[in-house]
């Protein structure tokens, strides 16, 4: 056979999967060196890995037109390897690391940060009798040396009505890292100190006359529930003086509002809110508020309403980097995770998972007609996870589709019993969506029903058990294949699958 120029062979390596680039290595020389090619691996990484909506551990904070060949198929190899590994029945943790901060107390929060060049674990404590409680909440650095991670940042307080992490933070809209409410409103930033932590939480902005209930912080957005009179505010902490309030659906204004049972993200121009009985999507002016707008009230441009009372939800937005884009700022996919209620004491026995999917005909400008999702919201699973009364509970949903949550179901391996926990996780792929075909709407397969019969529990990948009832809180680093653990006693269990 005569021979072909460098880039033919490339072109045609492109359309070989990956299994059969050993092969291929093993036939002479030049095909080694030829597969090992910066361009054929970018190529792999783009169809096999970004496009197919896959987390690459790894690839935060890197220029990958800066990478060698040899490097970017370390990250493909990684990226399918913790696929493998986390959508297996029996999901291996390659590395389990227990560690506990300064006091014993219960977690109540546990958040994964993510910051340039930087993978941190946020949780608060609560300890004290109950006419004196502290409250510790400390910053775990996860990129250390050590398996152990240090403690970098550490504040104690008395007060604390609500706590949320800046979802969305960027280096030029980032104000802070966290923001607590106790009573008022005061935003810190996290500025490393391993040699004393006490330093660590440094405050950057207070608002004493904000005292309300935060449900969420992106980016110098606040979106935040007014005591006593149920009224949820959108503000920017630029010009705090000035919001905008969120119109309620009337069948909800008379439903308390709690953090369990309302959920909402925030993506650049839409503030998408999924109440007890609906689901929201409302659009946000782009100019910052200078003045109080009094009367200025936002009301939803889609609506959804559930065929139940919602009973706890969590929600996570889809990377932007899964979609090709052409310059105009389009919406991401959000996944929704739901328990719904039941008229008994104790929620069903179910989870529900959506996808809220863009609609491919928003085009992002002043003149488009489209709205910016496709309603209904997709349902893509419903999951059996049986909660005993009472029993401790929590659930989380990663940003590439990974569900995760804290259930009773244990009769699989202790029979049944009184008390006992199980970690379980469910796995769906977004729906990748092209841009620039607008008929594809016609190809997305209808919706599955949702539905309240008792499903298997089979269906879910068993990730650990534990054989009290300690565990309280869990968070879920889908991209680094990371899923963290507070229990009541204060200690963290950090599991990694990569």
């Amino acid at each position: 056979m005569p021979e072909l120029p460098d880039d033919v062979y490339l072109a045609i390596f492109n359309y070989l999967n990956l299994g059969d680039i050993p092969s291929i290595r093993t036939v002479n020389k030049k095909f080694l060196q030829l597969t090992q090619a910066g361009s054929l691996w970018r190529q792999l990484l783009r169809g096999c890995i970004i496009e197919e909506g896959l987390p690459i551990p790894g690839i935060r904070d890197v220029q990958l037109d800066r990478l060698q060949g040899q490097e970017i198929e370390g990250l493909v190899r990684r990226a399918l390897e913790l696929r493998a590994n986390w959508t297996s029945p029996f999901p291996v943790a390659r590395e389990a690391v227990n560690f506990k901060g300064s006091p014993s107390g219960r977690i109540i929060f546990l958040r994964f940060l993510k910051r340039p060049g930087r993978l941190w674990l946020l949780s608060l404590c609560v300890h004290g009798d109950p006419t004196a409680r502290l409250y510790t909440l400390e910053c775990w650095d996860l990129a250390g040396p050590t398996p152990t991670p240090p403690c970098i940042a550490r504040k104690t307080f008395t007060q604390l009505v609500s706590i949320a992490e800046n979802r969305g933070w960027t280096p030029e809209a980032g104000i802070g890292d966290v923001a607590i409410q106790g009573p008022s409103i005061t935003v810190y930033s996290i500025r490393a100190s391993p040699a004393d932590p006490e330093l660590g939480f440094l405050p950057v902005a207070t608002f004493p006359e904000r005292r309300e209930y935060i449900h969420l912080f992106s980016g110098t957005k606040m979106l935040t529930t007014l005591a006593n009179s149920e009224k949820v505010h959108t503000w920017d902490t630029r010009s705090p003086s000035a919001c905008l309030e969120l119109l309620r659906p009337r069948r909800e204004q008379q439903q308390t509002t709690t953090l369990a049972n309302f959920a909402a993200t925030f993506d650049g121009r839409f503030i998408t809110v999924v109440w007890p009985t609906t689901c929201n999507v409302y659009e946000v002016p782009t100019a910052q508020l200078k003045i109080n707008p009094t009367s200025l009230v936002l009301e939803p441009i889609q609506e959804f309403v559930w065929p139940w009372r919602v009973d706890n939800v969590v929600m996570s937005q889809a990377p932007s980097q899964l979609f090709d884009c052409d310059g105009l700022w389009r919406p991401r996919t959000i996944n929704i995770l739901i328990r719904f209620g039941s008229g008994y004491p104790w929620p069903i026995n179910l989870l529900h998972q959506f996808e809220l999917l863009p609609n491919t005909r928003y085009r992002g400008d002043a003149i488009s007609i489209e709205r910016p999702y496709r309603f209904p919201p997709t349902s893509r699973q419903t999951i059996a996870s049986p909660v005993r009364l009472f029993a401790q509970t929590d659930m989380a949903v990663g940003p590439y589709g990974t569900a995760v949550w804290i259930d009773s179901h244990t009769e699989d391996q202790f029979g049944p019993a009184e008390q006992a926990q199980r970690l379980a996780s469910r796995v769906t792929r977004p729906t990748a969506l092209d841009w620039g075909n607008e008929e594809q709407f016609d190809d997305i397969d209808e919706q599955e029903e949702i539905s309240n019969e008792i499903a298997s529990t089979l269906d879910a990948s068993l990730v650990l058990w534990n054989e009290g009832d300690s565990w309280l809180k869990l968070a879920i680093d889908e991209e680094e294949g990371k899923i963290a653990l507070g229990r009541l006693d204060g200690t963290i269990t950090l599991l990694s699958f990569t």
